[in-house]
Formats: C-alpha cells, sequence, structure tokens
C-alpha cells in the first residue's frame, strides 16, 4: 500500500496500491502519474488535477469528481462502477478508457470522443 505524501503536486509518479478509499485527500496536482491497483472507492477527488495521467487495475467506483480536471487521462481495466463525470470540468475533460466497468457512470453534458 502506498500512501500521499504531504505534497501538493506530483510529477511523473508511479503509485503501486495507493489506498484513498473513502477519502478526501484535498486538492491535488498530478501530472504524468501512473496509479497501479490503487483503491480510490468513494474517495472524494473533488478540485484535483490529472493531467496526463494513466490508471491501471484501479477501483474507483462511486468516487466523487467535482471541479476535477482530466486532461488525457486513461484508465485500463478500472472498475468506474456509479461515477458521475458530470460535475468534472469540461473543458479539460479528454478520457480514454479501456476494458473498463462504467456501469451506471453518468457523462451527460460531456464530450466523448
Amino acid at each position: 500500500m502506498t500512501i500521499l505524501d504531504d505534497r501538493s503536486e506530483f510529477s511523473d509518479d508511479t503509485f503501486r496500491g495507493l489506498t484513498l478509499a473513502g477519502t478526501k485527500p484535498g486538492s491535488r496536482v498530478f501530472r504524468d502519474c501512473v496509479f497501479e491497483g490503487g483503491d480510490f472507492s468513494a474517495a472524494d477527488l473533488s478540485d484535483t488535477r490529472f493531467t496526463d495521467c494513466t490508471f491501471r487495475d484501479a477501483n474507483l467506483a462511486n468516487a466523487r469528481l467535482v471541479n476535477v480536471k482530466l486532461g488525457t487521462v486513461r484508465f485500463e481495466r478500472c472498475k468506474l462502477i456509479g461515477v458521475d463525470f458530470t460535475p468534472c470540468e469540461p473543458v479539460f475533460f479528454d478520457v480514454a478508457f479501456d476494458q473498463c466497468d462504467l456501469s451506471y457512470c453518468v457523462f451527460a453534458g460531456m464530450s466523448l470522443k
């Protein structure tokens, strides 16, 4: 299990087994980061920015994404059940999904390519 340190910005980091389930880690910025096998279920990721990041085999079921910026973010084999993407910043919304469980996700009003 990996734990986030007190930094507010992360760049070129790989997080393996990061567990933030049910927590509110606060406003953070992640650039060029990889999240492998982490548990973000029911985490409040509000006001967080992810740019050029990849999530692999992660659980983000029911994560809260208010004012989250997802710029060129890739989800591979992730569990995203029940995630509401509509409160994300639409200007920065650029995501890709590969073999993910998107059951009960909401994308109303979001631009999907």
